[in-house]
């Protein structure tokens, strides 16, 4: 009987998979989003920003250094008036003063105006601190009189690559969501209600199409994170070897990255549990005040990462132990402070439990909505099936 239920759900499992998986069109849309990302940070960085040098016409009473991309050449004030004309054609700006402020006059605005009130302003700061007599290093001193460390009992030093590896992680978390939310209406709520559905559950249990549903939805989700990040880390290399910069490696240790791998994997499967009793229960998407409830999975995530700053809090802790709020909570702390391993066991321990019961409330929740076709049954109706009342 066990080998029979896992060859069933195997096969459901597949063939959600498979259905909704097409690698040729995935490659395709990656690549070619590759492409442009590649051709749009090459074009900014070499050749859009990178085309003349600019020629700007400075008062003389204006000094600044010399710059590898500004060309300035410096007029008297009574040739203001024909600087100006030449904006556009000789020059690209003439800088001078009015008023006790700085004009910069431009025949149009463009982007490399930012980076030339930056090396203006560097410029002047720099002169004037020279004349003051002050080095760079006394103002620093100045104006950061502390390089202040805040150590806290019980949590470790801030690691940056952790922040990043569990801020990402949840990123991840939301874009598997987002592609459960929409494969949670194609697979369940449309497909409930088809008659091919009643001949498939006259050979196999309603538990077992469902699991079979929630891990091949759950195998998609999955598909579509680990193919999101494999994205970015390319485009994130790409853009560093084209910008000379040191290709970023990953500086974690294994053990924490398989942490976050089981909590992101048993966060989904949860999660596409309740999204999958949710669906059962719906009887037209279009029109049902019930899908906003499949944005809840975004509550969690967003209250975990606002309580960052307080891992050991007792707000958090019991965050990281709730089954709806565990899978993005404890991932959060385990990069914020020190764990005990007991408890991150304990916390995986009830989110498995959690998966257990979810998923027996789908499969009633999916049988029910099967049998009443053409409407979406009322409190008093999934209280019952929960309950196994009815709908056997």
């Amino acid at each position: 009987m066990i080998n029979n239920y896992w060859q069933q759900v195997t096969a459901v499992t597949a063939w959600e998979f498979k259905r909704f998986f097409k690698w040729k069109q995935e490659l395709m849309s990656y690549g070619v989003m590759l492409m442009i990302f590649v051709g749009i940070s090459i074009w900014q960085n070499h050749i859009a920003d990178n085309d003349n040098r600019i020629k700007v016409a400075v008062s003389e009473e204006i000094k600044l250094p010399e710059h590898s991309r500004f060309s300035v050449t410096y007029f008297p004030a009574d040739q203001l008036a024909s600087v100006q004309q030449s904006v556009g054609d000789e020059q690209d700006a003439a800088v001078y003063t009015a008023d006790n402020k700085l004009v910069i006059f431009v025949e149009e605005k463009d982007k490399w105006l930012e980076s030339f009130k930056r090396w203006m302003s560097e410029s002047a700061q720099s002169e004037r601190l020279k004349l003051a007599g002050i080095s760079g290093e006394d103002l620093n001193l100045i104006i950061n009189p502390y390089n202040y460390q805040l150590k806290v009992k019980g949590e470790k030093a801030k690691d940056d690559s952790k922040n990043t590896a569990a801020l990402l992680t949840m990123i991840l978390l939301m874009v598997g969501l987002v592609t459960a939310f929409a494969y949670a209406f194609t697979s369940i709520t449309t497909e409930k209600q088809q008659r091919v559905t009643e001949q498939l559950l006259s050979t196999m249990s309603a538990q077992t199409w469902m699991d079979g549903k929630i891990f091949g939805i759950t195998l998609l989700c999955i598909k579509s994170l680990l193919t999101t990040a494999l994205s970015m880390f390319i485009f994130y290399q790409v853009m560093a070897i084209v910008d000379g910069s040191p290709v970023t490696t990953v500086g974690l240790e294994v053990s924490y990255i398989l942490q976050l791998v089981v909590f992101l994997v048993l966060g989904l499967l949860m999660w596409n549990s309740l999204l999958a009793g949710f669906a059962a229960t719906i009887d037209d998407p279009n029109h049902s005040s019930r899908t906003m409830l499949m944005l809840l999975p975004a509550v969690p995530i967003f209250l975990a990462y606002s309580l960052a700053d307080a891992p050991q809090s007792m707000t958090m802790q019991v965050l990281s132990y709730f089954p709806l709020t565990s899978f993005a909570a404890m991932p959060i702390r385990m990069a914020e402070a020190t764990i005990p391993i007991w408890q991150i066991l304990l916390s995986i321990s009830i989110l498995l439990a959690a998966i257990y019961v979810f998923r027996k409330a789908a499969s009633r929740l999916f049988n029910m909505g099967v049998m009443m076709y053409g409407k979406e049954p009322g409190m008093k109706e999934m209280l019952d099936a929960l309950l196994n009342r009815k709908f056997k």
